[in-house]
C-alpha cells in the first residue's frame, strides 16, 4: 500500500537516503525511527510525494506518487512535522474545501467534519480563523484533514508533538481503528515507546541507509518481558556497520 523503491535523495553532497526499500501492506502501522539526520523526514517526504528522489520510485496504492500523483494522493492522508494551513479560513471552512476536493459528498462531509471536531473537542472552534489557532489545535485540524476521506494510506510525520495528552489517548486510538479497517499508516516518530506500543513492525534508519526492520516475531523478540527491549534493539541497529 506504501512502498519505497531503491529510493535515493541527495542535497548537494550529502546523501539523506540511499537505496531505500521499504513496504508498508495494508492493515499495518509501521514505525520509522532513527537519530537525528538519519532521513526520516526526507523519507517521508518522498513517500509522500513531496520531495522528488534522486533515483528509485514512491507507490501509495500501486500508484507512482510522480507519474500518477492524483490517483496516488487520493489514497492518502499526509501529515508533515511542520503544520501549514490557510490561516485566513476558519476550521470548518478548511476542512470543507478538503472534503470538496477530496470528493466526499456534501452530506458525508458534514457528518465527517462534525466527528472529527468532537474528536478533538474543537467544536467551539470551528469558525475561529486556522491563523488564531495553537500548535496543538493547529495539528488536530491537519489529521482531520488527513483523515476525513478515510484514504487507505497514512503517511505522519511525528504527529503527537504538540498534542495535550487526551489527544495522544484518542490519536492512537484512531490509529488502532484506521489500521483495523484496513489502512497502512507509516508513522515517522522520535519517541520509542509511543512506537512500542502502538506500531506492528519497526524501521530503523541511520545515516539513511535501512538498519533493520523488526516485525512479527523479531518484534515480539524484543519487546516481551525479559527482551532486550526496543530502545536496546535501536541503540544496536545504529551502532552496527553501516550495510554497504
Amino acid at each position: 500500500m506504501i512502498r519505497l523503491e531503491r529510493v535515493t535523495k541527495s542535497y548537494g553532497p550529502k546523501v539523506a537516503v540511499d537505496a531505500l526499500d521499504l513496504e508498508i501492506p495494508a492493515g499495518e502501522l509501521w514505525g520509522l525511527v532513527g537519530p537525528n539526520g538519519a532521513g526520516k523526514t526526507t523519507t517521508i517526504l518522498v513517500a509522500a510525494g513531496q520531495s522528488v528522489p534522486d533515483s528509485g520510485r514512491a507507490l501509495i496504492a500501486g500508484h507512482d506518487v510522480h507519474a500518477a500523483p492524483l490517483a496516488a494522493r487520493a489514497a492518502l492522508g499526509f501529515v508533515p512535522q511542520e503544520t501549514s494551513l490557510y490561516r485566513y479560513l476558519t476550521a470548518q471552512e478548511f476542512l470543507d474545501f478538503v472534503g470538496e476536493v477530496r470528493g466526499v459528498p456534501a452530506d458525508r462531509r458534514a457528518a465527517r467534519i462534525d466527528e472529527l471536531l468532537a474528536l478533538w473537542e474543537l467544536e467551539d472552534a470551528r469558525h475561529k480563523l486556522l491563523g488564531q489557532f495553537s500548535v496543538g489545535m493547529a495539528k488536530k485540524v491537519a489529521l482531520s484533514a488527513a483523515l476525513l476521506a478515510e484514504p487507505p494510506a497514512l503517511i505522519l510525520d511525528e504527529v503527537f508533538a504538540g498534542l495535550d495528552p487526551r489527544a495522544v489517548i484518542r490519536l492512537k486510538e484512531v490509529l488502532r481503528a484506521r489500521r483495523a479497517a484496513g489502512t497502512a499508516v507509516l508513522l515517522a516518530e522520535h519517541v520509542l515507546d509511543v512506537v512500542e506500543n502502538l506500531c506492528d513492525a519497526v524501521a530503523i534508519l541511520a545515516g539513511g541507509k535501512l538498519r533493520t526492520v523488526l516485525r512479527g516475531e523479531s518484534l515480539r523478540a524484543v519487546t516481551a518481558p525479559g527482551g532486550p527491549g526496543l530502545e536496546r534493539a535501536f541503540l544496536d541497529a545504529i551502532a552496527a556497520p553501516s550495510p554497504g
